[in-house]
């Protein structure tokens, strides 16, 4: 059994799930539970590519979905889930987050729009760890599969891998991306890299297959996440061969990468009419990631950290080739390159599949190498010796006859002709086919990747600024305006220019912004962007006739807010009302089930959407506009306010104790007053969870919406579930936002994991054995957070 708690966003509303419980057979979700508003997809680029391709949105891919089903009532997945014969019955919210991720519409919220948010899911359920059938991927035409799970960790070139490999023949436009797993701390027990700490720990005897894509995990801040699991494959071979932004996992990342994905195929298409082959799209991914981690090529990050944009833009410079090469034939490009700072290239190809249990699963071997001016240069190699210094050793050239993957870079490039040399010395049959992308970086480049033009930060706000850059320079000058560049705010004169990204807290206003990056004598202003509040609605009341909301004010001039539609049979959003006012009445319309709220400049510009109001339930809301809580001296306060108090007859305060709903406290209602309020003075540390009953003259009655008052007592973090099951999310919530440094010992005084994050809440896998185990939380210039908890 495996346990997963976190949020799904659901057809109605955020709905919390905890301890949803489900069967499965041996695949585990790599997932350790993070809403998909905490995505950062500038980080890999994805903002970027959405921003300069609008019309990309993988309405015409179809992509199969490895595991459990999504939830067919999620908004922002409403007629795009395709079940069929191979789907499962079980819904989960590992398998909703997936696809939201993948293909999220942005219904439900700005923040809940996924990669490709036109793309055709297709789930399919853990009926075994084999390869779809043909059947189904020639009748649904799937290009991509994703597989977001992971089983123990199997370091062979087994079955399954080798059904893979053979898939990719069959099948030479479908890719199949894998995660690595969250085993990023455990040791193999068997193979050539058994009883290494850290190292040859991918989950899943499949992901030793050699035509697929496997996908590690890192942060906002582009360092490794602890638990992916790292490389190298059973025999040496480089995985992962990318990574992706994945806090909540190394599932979250494989989806990012499956996206991204469909969105290239798309593109590819557009302009050839057909679908790229998957050894060429498997070389643009890998040679426009981004270097992350040791210097070059290793076996923790693989080839680097997805670049989306560089991706779309090598296929439409077609920079890349796709040809066949006959046996003991040389085949030879020239390329012309421009000096620059950098010159990569990257051969892939699809080898047949190995025989199980082969010492090493390379059938086919081809050689790269780059030619100039007689000068010549090797792919880069990893070392392969079992041990664990060793395998962390930087990339050096040399000829590789273990991976079907080589890449050859150069900093620093003089310009020129450049010959590409593959020799098929020893390859299994007649041909090979192969594809090979370049690109090349030019010297003294500046490119803003976040914002991009008309992005909306939320204010107040910590935001990840970010850019390309090709100048040597360390150091450059940060500047912020608000008045379209008429007045200048320095952000930092020491900006480290050659990380590519700074943080920078939002104003706490509602605005237009700029930035501005001084490079020497070189100046680079960004596109506008918006810096908004995040509003909420407020549902004052909801009748049968007629709907009232209220909102915070944007607190700027000439500053209005527009009312918001939704109609979900036809995915239509109309504009309702607006006001320059915090509240509004309208008339009740019965196509708009949904609401939403943004508010706008006077320029025009909009700012962040609400997320989704339902609307449609006109029995409770119609009665309460009110149920609030406050934390006191004493306890909780909870209070809750009526709209027509002459039908009411009495009011209970209810509260969950032990999962039961129970009676603290109740007063009777007076036709003139409208306020009603309790006291709890037995609060419990963690989530307090009340209800109010409201009793009419009639003898009829109605329950209010749930209402959660988190609380501290005498501790500043709060942990849970405790005690946890392995599988399970431990989640710490804390008094104060901020950076946190955390450490797990165990009760031998080991340090067993180790962990960073920014912000008030946080989760964690636990693949922990079972016993008890501490935890310490250290941030600057506070007292360290220590406490226990218990894995069973």
């Amino acid at each position: 059994m495996l346990a997963v708690d976190f949020t799904v966003i659901s057809q109605n509303r955020i709905l919390p799930i905890n301890q949803h419980s489900y069967s499965i057979q041996k695949a585990i979700p790599e997932h350790i539970g993070a809403d998909i508003q905490q995505l950062d997809f500038s980080l890999n680029k994805v903002l970027l590519l959405k921003n300069r391709f609008p019309a990309l949105s993988g309405k015409y891919i179809a992509i199969a979905q490895k595991e459990d089903s999504p939830d067919l009532n999620d908004i922002d997945l409403s007629g795009r889930i395709m079940t069929n014969s191979y789907s499962s019955q079980t819904i989960t919210p590992h398998a909703t987050m997936v696809a939201e991720v993948m293909a999220g519409s942005g219904v439900f919220s700005p923040f809940s729009e996924g990669v490709a948010p036109g793309l055709k899911i297709f789930p399919v359920g853990f009926s075994g760890e084999m390869p779809e059938n043909e059947l189904f991927i020639k009748q649904h035409l799937i290009s991509v599969v994703n597989h977001s799970y992971g089983t123990e960790i199997e370091n062979f070139y087994g079955k399954n891998a080798k059904a893979f490999d053979e898939q990719a023949l069959l099948f030479p436009t479908l890719l199949n991306i894998f995660s690595s797993g969250n085993n990023g701390f455990s040791q193999s027990i068997s193979g050539k890299y058994s009883k290494i700490d850290g190292m040859a720990n991918l989950t899943g005897n499949f992901k030793m297959a050699k035509n697929i894509l496997t996908v590690g995990a890192v942060n906002a801040q582009e360092e490794l996440i602890s638990f992916s699991s790292r490389g190298p494959a059973y025999d040496g071979r480089i995985k992962p061969e990318i990574v992706a932004f994945g806090i909540s996992g190394t599932s979250e990342a494989s989806a990012i990468v499956s996206g991204v994905t469909a969105l290239l195929q798309e593109l590819f298409s557009q302009e050839n009419q057909v679908l790229p082959g998957s050894d060429l799209l498997k070389a643009v991914l890998i040679n426009s990631a981004e270097d992350v981690g040791i210097k070059g090529i290793d076996h923790q990050t693989g080839f680097g950290n997805l670049n989306a944009f560089e991706a779309a833009r090598t296929l439409v410079e077609k920079r890349y080739f796709s040809d066949k090469i006959i046996k003991g034939q040389v085949w030879e490009k020239i390329i012309e390159v421009p000096k620059g700072k950098s010159l990569k290239l990257t051969l892939v190809w699809n080898d047949l599949p190995a025989q199980e249990m082969n010492e090493k699963a390379l059938i086919n071997d081809l050689d790269m190498e780059l030619i100039h001016e007689g000068v010549h240069w090797n792919p880069w190699v990893l070392s392969t010796f079992p041990h664990a210094d060793s395998l962390l050793k930087p990339a050096f050239r040399g000829p590789d006859h273990l991976n079907n993957v080589e890449q050859i870079s150069l900093e620093n490039q003089d310009a020129g002709s450049y010959l590409i040399r593959i020799n098929a010395g020893k390859i299994s049959g007649e041909e090979q086919a192969f594809s090979i992308a370049f690109q090349w970086e030019e010297s003294e480049q500046f490119e803003w990747t976040n914002p991009v033009s008309d992005s909306k930060l939320e204010k107040g706000t910590t935001q990840i600024i970010r850019w390309k850059n090709s100048f040597t320079t360390e150091k450059a000058k940060l500047e912020f305006s608000k008045d379209d560049g008429k007045s200048w705010v320095l952000i930092s004169d020491e900006v480290p220019l050659q990380r590519g990204w700074t943080q920078w807290q939002c104003p706490d206003s509602f605005t237009t912004g700029i930035f501005r990056m001084q490079i020497g004598n070189h100046i680079y202003e960004s596109a506008a962007f918006i810096i908004s509040p995040a509003p909420a609605i407020h549902l004052q009341f909801v009748c049968a006739d007629s709907i009232g909301i209220s909102w915070e004010s944007p607190n700027v001039s000439g500053a209005k807010t527009d009312i918001l539609g939704y109609d979900p049979s036809s995915g239509v959003w109309a504009k309702i009302g607006a006001t320059s006012d915090t509240s509004i009445v309208l008339a009740k319309q019965k196509d708009y089930p949904y609401l939403a709220i943004e508010p706008e400049l006077f320029s025009g510009k909009k700012g962040l959407r609400s997320t989704l109001t339902d609307i449609q339930n006109p029995d409770v809301f119609c009665y309460y506009q009110n149920l609030e809580g406050v934390l006191t001296a004493e306890g909780n306060q909870v209070s809750i306010a009526l709209i027509n108090p002459e039908i009411v007859d009495r009011v209970i305060f209810m509260k969950q104790r032990n999962g039961e709903w129970a009676e603290f406290d109740k007063t009777s209602v007076r036709s003139d007053e409208k306020a009603y309020k309790s006291f709890d003075n037995e609060v419990n540390e963690g989530a307090n969870l009340y209800q109010v009953r409201i009793i009419f003259k009639n003898g009829k009655e109605v329950i209010s919406s749930v209402l959660t008052i988190f609380r501290f007592k005498d501790s500043s973090v709060f942990t849970f579930p405790n005690p946890v099951e392995k599988g399970q999310n431990l989640i710490f919530s804390l008094k104060e936002f901020d950076q946190y440094e955390g450490t797990i010992i165990d009760i031998q005084g080991k340090i067993v994991q180790k962990f960073n994050f920014m912000g008030d809440r946080f989760q964690i896998p636990v693949q922990l054995k079972e016993g008890s185990y501490f935890y310490q939380l250290d941030r600057n210039n506070h007292a360290s957070l220590r406490a226990h908890f218990i894995v069973k």
